[in-house]
């Protein structure tokens, strides 16, 4: 996965809000890539920070519409992160060359931990999380971008909403965000298409709580999902996205459990009782 146009109006969003830390250690599993536009960048960063401060930023980024090496980590310190290092079984770039389908055993912990598009790919997807549980501060947050409908053999899973829900549960976690993104590859190219224009995440067609029964919400992504796959703008993009649309979740979840305190496999709410 890569950092999309949507990804950054969303780390916005958790900036403005509180979410994302003033300062603090941040560990990605799986390095990104900035994949977007120029303009919504530096819309972005002008919007957080006014155009002066804003510009110094981009520029830290991406130079002569070329982002730069480890232009992640510069956005990511634009946004308050102290420190920043990665977590990848194959990624030469990583701090850390580990597989995630089995236990990480690191000495450090993270105020922030971003899981962007790496747990569908690992067999043992249930160790993924809680490897990230394992390697997140009390107070730390934790960012999901995941695959939850329509990418079929994208990787070996998507992920659905439930999950988010009892993983916090269980484990202690607020959830600080939670967002239904559909059409998510359609959404992100309107979006460079109109750089300036802010991202209303507050008004999405799909609104995800731990209340909506699973009926509900299965014909609400049904019929969006029929809605966006005829729709004018999911075709004009059919050619870079063959498999129409597709659906993800955006969660940042926060531990309250202390550090010591074990893991616990969710169990899914619908049978918790």
């Amino acid at each position: 996965m890569a950092i999309s146009a949507l990804m950054l109006h969303w780390f916005a969003r958790l900036k403005r809000k509180g979410v994302w830390p003033a300062g603090g250690s941040m560990l990605e599993l799986g390095p990104q890539d900035i994949l977007t536009t120029e303009p919504v960048l530096q819309s972005v960063l002008n919007d957080l920070f006014g155009d002066e401060k804003g510009r110094e930023a981009k520029e830290s980024i991406i130079q002569d519409g070329t982002f730069l090496p480890n232009a992640q980590v510069a956005l990511y310190k634009s946004l308050g992160a102290s420190s920043y290092v990665s977590l990848d079984f194959l990624d030469s770039r990583s701090r850390y060359r580990m597989n995630l389908n089995d236990p990480v055993d690191i000495a450090e912990r993270f105020d922030i931990l971003t899981n962007f598009g790496t747990s569908e790919h690992i067999f043992n997807i249930g160790m993924s999380f809680r490897n990230a549980d394992f390697l997140t501060k009390q107070n730390g947050i934790i960012l999901f971008i995941l695959p939850t409908f329509g990418h079929i053999n994208h990787g070996f899973y998507n992920i659905h909403p439930t999950l988010y829900f009892d993983f916090a549960k269980m484990n202690e976690y607020s959830i600080e965000d939670i967002l239904y993104i559909d059409n998510f590859g359609v959404r992100c190219r309107l979006a460079e298409r109109e750089p300036s224009q802010p991202i209303d995440f507050d008004h999405l067609p799909i609104k995800l709580s731990a209340s909506v029964a699973a009926p509900m919400l299965e014909r609400q992504v049904a019929e969006r999902y029929i809605h966006n796959a005829t729709a004018p703008e999911t075709r004009a993009y059919s050619d870079e996205f063959p498999m129409l649309c597709f659906d993800y979740v955006f969660a940042a979840l926060r531990r309250d459990r202390a550090e010591g305190i074990p893991f616990a496999p969710p169990i899914q709410g619908l049978y918790r009782g």
